[in-house]
């Protein structure tokens, strides 16, 4: 855990954000965690959030969850998290000690699974089962090409030709297109820079059809840090300015639903497949949000990043959120 944080200190990453900490390593965890039959327990203290953030912010817990299943692995064994699925179960707590609670649920040669529970004062508040898979089990031909594995991927959407530096900096776009309050906007500064597209209307009116394109890296991450590392702080990114999707593709100002004020709007769910384990956080990716489907309460969201250069297809990740009107007082 010190080699983590020296790797962070080293990058200047530290000195900018107490929030960087939390994104890209494990906070101040136990130099000496116990372990007690298949399960690991560590000792960590969440994020220290600004004053408008309500609760523990889901993507700390996502990468949170897999430094502390990465940490019962071999590190010689080359294994790298392919797939992570998460529920929310409880609000977390700021000022509460938490405890990753990790259980070795099977260990082959190829694959292991690692099941972590977020644990505070007895409760568990998120679970996540990951998924971590050795690298170079393919069989390869004699150019060291995979010769025995299915091979295609989503091509990247297209920016329009414009590079990050001809798109608008920051967070505006949120502010001013959506009507996001500026204290909010304030409060979910990440130490990732972003670069967005204008949001268009969603074509025809069909909120499926809807795209949010941008331009997004996390700040500088030392080259002798671990894949771990990076991975994290895509697990992070995977859960920024999700449930404000909706809002954008119905053209709704946030807050707010088609019929009202919004009385409720949280996480439930949320998985992420990792396609490139050598994944790099702090290069410019291309990032694409859509919304697919909404009912019963609920939204369905995904989102895709790309390296805006290669143009690879590094993860892709979908969240459930519960959305729904406020409940009108009777009239007496």
């Amino acid at each position: 855990m010190a080699a983590s944080r020296q790797i962070l200190e080293a990058s200047g990453v530290l000195s900018n954000s107490t929030l960087s900490l939390s994104l890209f390593s494990m906070a101040d965890v136990d130099d000496h965690p116990w372990m007690i039959g298949n399960r690991m327990t560590f000792s960590v203290r969440p994020w220290d959030p600004p004053a408008e953030a309500r609760g523990i912010f889901g993507g700390f817990l996502l990468a949170q969850s897999i430094r502390a299943g990465q940490e019962t692995l071999p590190p010689a064994a080359e294994f790298s998290v392919h797939s992570l699925q998460s529920t929310f179960l409880r609000k977390g707590i700021t000022d509460t000690k938490m405890r990753s609670h990790v259980d070795r649920v099977a260990d082959g040669r190829t694959f292991a699974t690692r099941l972590v529970r977020a644990m505070q004062d007895g409760e568990c508040i998120f679970m996540a089962v990951l998924g971590f898979q050795k690298r170079g089990t393919a069989s390869t031909d004699g150019n060291g090409n995979t010769s025995n594995v299915f091979r295609y991927e989503l091509q990247m959407p297209n920016m329009d030709g414009k590079s990050p530096l001809e798109l608008p900096a920051g967070y505006e776009g949120f502010q001013h297109r959506m009507g996001v309050p500026p204290a909010i906007v304030d409060a979910l500064q990440m130490p990732f820079e972003w670069r967005s597209l204008p949001y268009e209307p969603a074509p025809g009116g069909d909120p499926t059809a809807f795209r949010a394109r941008s331009l997004v890296r996390s700040p500088r991450i030392s080259p002798g840090a671990p894949r771990v590392v990076h991975l994290a702080a895509l697990a992070f990114l995977t859960d920024v300015w999700l449930l404000t999707v909706p809002h954008m593709a119905t053209g709704v100002e946030y807050g707010k639903v088609a019929g009202g004020a919004l009385g409720i709007q949280i996480t439930l769910n949320h998985s992420v497949v990792f396609h490139d384990p050598d994944a790099r956080a702090d290069e410019w990716m291309v990032c694409l949000r859509t919304t697919e489907w909404a009912g019963e309460g609920r939204v369905l969201i995904t989102k895709r990043l790309w390296n805006a250069e290669s143009g690879k297809l590094l993860l892709s990740s979908s969240q459930e959120g519960l959305m729904r009107y406020a409940r009108k007082q009777a009239k007496i």
